[in-house]
């Protein structure tokens, strides 16, 4: 007993001295790049300019996204160690480039152990009088009011079709009350994985549909209403999700991980594809199909069922199949089988 009495000191302080020492290893590394990188849908679907195909989530027709943008500001990453924080991290994120998503390098970043990543969605309120050109602030840029000093937050414009009118909308969101701060936490330390990248799911229509519905044919418009404004604003915390890398390396929405997404997912598949000839591949415990994998072989199958019913006038049944598989991936999309299904969606 008396052994055991100096013995348990002796330990902690052993505990301690080798966790310093890790701490310090970790300290001493080399600083390093981090990419964030933002993937933009629509619901299910992935975002497509000048299309028609989403449905108003308060109410009738569909609508089309002609351009969309916002700021992102303020990136920080916290760890038990210390924080780090972007020097006039002002970024202007939109996807209309040759990529099918945005990305935001952050360079020299120390290693310190981090679990955590905030960054707001607009220009704070300092920022967002000043007419310093800092990061991507333009005050001459189309980002920037012209009828007062500050930026739009967020910019969306399209259209929204019902029957065979079409209404322009136009929704220019910005005002100081309105710049939301977000924080997700993270899944380990970015920087120790292999790709040092974090990915993020853009949510178009989360813009309209969260802590308040947006009927867009009741409200086309926002620009100078500081109540319709913070209507959309009160959306902006859900409008950017973390994603997560799997086991192979695609990337995928973080609540999609689980195992009951997986299984639902096959259940879908099945049901569509038909049970005739797929569920005998399913039921095979070490098959693909089993695992976390999202592999090629199940979207080749849907683009080709999928053409079959858009030749056959199916083209809902077409979109309703094809749409949420190829939301899975977010990345390879280079690759002829996602061209193949990103073609097929845009005339679907």
């Amino acid at each position: 007993m008396r052994k055991a009495k100096y013995l348990m000191p002796v330990l902690l302080a052993a505990s301690v001295a080798i966790g310093g020492t890790g701490c310090m290893l970790h300290r001493g590394a080399p600083p390093r790049e981090l990419t964030l990188y933002f993937h933009p849908f629509v619901g299910p679907e992935p975002l497509i300019f000048n299309d028609a195909r989403y449905p108003n989530p308060g109410g009738e027709g569909r609508f089309k996204v002609r351009d969309f943008q916002f700021f992102l500001s303020n990136i920080r990453l916290v760890g038990a160690s210390g924080a780090y924080a972007e020097v006039d991290s002002y970024h202007l994120v939109r996807f209309d480039g040759a990529e099918p998503g945005f990305a935001i390098v952050l360079r020299d970043v120390p290693r310190r152990d981090y679990q955590r990543i905030e960054f707001g969605i607009g220009v704070d309120a300092a920022a967002n009088k000043s007419l310093a050109q800092r990061g991507d602030l333009d005050p001459n840029g189309r980002m920037a009011w012209t009828w007062e000093v500050g930026y739009k937050f967020v910019l969306f414009e399209g259209a929204l079709v019902r029957g065979d009118a079409s209404a322009a909308l136009v929704y220019h969101v910005g005002f100081d009350e309105n710049y939301t701060l977000v924080s997700a936490e993270l899944n380990g330390d970015p920087l120790d994985s292999d790709t040092g990248r974090l990915d993020f799911r853009v949510d178009i229509l989360r813009l309209f549909q969260g802590a308040a519905t947006i009927d867009m044919a009741a409200l086309p418009a926002v620009k100078f209403d500081h109540a319709d404004a913070a209507l959309l604003a009160r959306n902006f915390a859900g409008m950017i999700t973390p994603m997560e890398s799997d086991a192979v390396g695609h990337t995928v929405n973080r609540q999609r991980a689980a195992p009951h997404w997986h299984r639902a997912r096959r259940t879908y598949v099945a049901s569509l594809l038909g049970a005739c000839f797929v569920t005998p591949y399913l039921a095979e415990p070490t098959a693909p199909w089993a695992g976390n994998e999202f592999l090629p072989d199940e979207l080749r199958t849907a683009t080709s069922l999928a053409r079959l019913w858009q030749r056959q006038g199916k083209r809902d049944a077409a979109r309703t199949l094809l749409a949420p598989l190829y939301a899975w991936f977010t990345e390879g999309f280079d690759t002829r089988d996602l061209k193949d299904a990103k073609a097929l969606l845009a005339e679907l």
